[in-house]
């Protein structure tokens, strides 16, 4: 994975903080947990991809 790819997979997690604050805000409880579930997929997958990037 490039690091361009990577940078914008982290650019994609905090604009989904984001949109996940502006939920809870409203009231979107529901809606504000399954983001947290993206939030935390894509996290994992950044971590894995960090790893592999240094064991290249």
């Amino acid at each position: 994975m490039s690091l361009h790819q990577l940078e914008r997979l982290k650019k994609d997690k905090k604009e989904a903080l984001y949109y996940q604050r502006n939920l809870i805000k409203k009231g979107k409880n529901v809606l504000a947990y399954k983001m947290e579930k993206k939030i935390a997929h894509i996290d994992q997958y950044i971590n894995e991809m960090i790893e592999i990037n240094r064991l290249n």
